[in-house]
Order: structure tokens, then C-alpha cells, then sequence
């Protein structure tokens, strides 16, 4: 179970609008709309779901890129690939090797809200610590995912706790040139 202080798209398994689609109900959607909306890139992110199997997360990347070869898919945030690796105790090389494989051409930056302790601590505790989201996007770059990174900000944290943000994500820039947007 995942809770933030500042989501409103979680959804406890039972709630009325809660739901999680299966593969060929991604495949028919994105189907439906890649012509009529000239689609080049799918972005898959979703929920910690424990009822969905690991292998789902490498089904549905193949399936896609079976589909619709052309389509770029960025896919799943450091949070998601830490709970493929929680569940599944494989390696984070070996998971993003297989992914990339399947069909994933990028990782989604997301879930880096603030890179700085203890800020992350008071707005995210139960997500991944700062550390262990710079080990998953930097084991991605290493191997030749690219990702995306963001910042949340706007809410406690300073302006020098920003600036740390920034410095850390430069800081792997530096290390590993995959960052391919912010």
C-alpha cells in the first residue's frame, strides 16, 4: 500500500472507481486512437497493483510493440520497477534488459517528486527513498534506457532544497547522459 500526501489518483482495491486494464484492452485502446490522434508515443504508468503478476509489466510492453512497432513506449516509473524488483527479487539490470527487449524505450522520471531527505520523508514516506530512485534511473541509463526526470515542488520544501534537487538530477546527468528531458 502506497499513500501520499498529495495524490488523487490511488485507489484502494474495492473502491468503486478503482480498475486495472488488461492487456488487450491497452492494445484495443491504444489501437482506437493511433491514427485519429497520430500517437508516436504511449506513456504506461500506474498504480502498485499486488494482484497484478510481474510478468504483466513484460506482457504488456511486447504486446504493445508486437501492435504497434512504430510507437515509442515509455513506460513504468522507478517506484513501478522497484516493486517489479520487490516481487520478483530479479536483478535491476536484468529487469530493465528484459523490458527493453519487450518493447520499453524509455523509463518515466516520475515519482522523484523531491530528491532531498527529509523533505521526501514528510510528503512521500511510503514511496522508494531518494537513493533508491537515483539506483533505478541511473541502472537504466547504464544499460541504455533513457528516462525522463521531474520535481514536484511548491509545497514545504525551500528554495535551496530545490536547487539540491536540481543539482542531484545534474549530478547523474554528468554520470550517465540519460536524462533526455526535465
Amino acid at each position: 500500500d502506497l499513500h501520499c500526501t498529495f495524490c488523487a489518483f490511488r485507489r484502494n482495491a474495492g473502491e468503486r472507481d478503482a480498475y486495472a486494464h488488461a492487456i488487450d484492452e491497452v492494445v484495443e485502446k491504444v489501437g482506437k486512437y493511433r491514427h485519429t490522434h497520430d500517437i508516436s508515443e504511449v506513456t504506461i504508468q500506474g498504480g502498485i497493483n499486488p494482484n497484478l503478476p510481474v510478468s504483466y509489466y513484460f506482457d504488456l510492453m511486447r504486446e504493445l510493440k508486437r501492435a504497434f512497432p512504430e510507437i515509442h513506449l515509455h513506460a513504468y516509473s522507478p517506484q513501478e520497477i522497484a516493486h517489479i524488483q520487490d516481487v520478483s527479487g530479479r536483478s535491476l539490470p536484468s529487469i530493465f534488459e528484459e523490458l527493453k527487449a519487450a518493447g520499453q524505450g524509455s523509463l518515466c522520471g516520475t515519482a522523484a517528486e523531491l530528491l532531498v531527505e527529509p523533505v521526501r520523508s514528510r510528503i512521500c514516506p511510503e514511496k522508494i527513498s531518494a537513493n533508491r530512485w537515483l539506483e533505478i534511473v541511473g541502472t537504466a541509463h547504464r544499460i541504455g534506457t533513457p528516462s525522463t526526470s521531474t520535481m514536484m515542488f511548491g509545497h514545504l520544501e525551500t528554495l535551496n532544497e530545490r536547487a539540491r534537487h536540481l543539482d542531484i538530477l545534474r549530478n547523474l546527468q554528468h554520470e550517465t547522459g540519460g536524462f533526455t528531458e526535465f
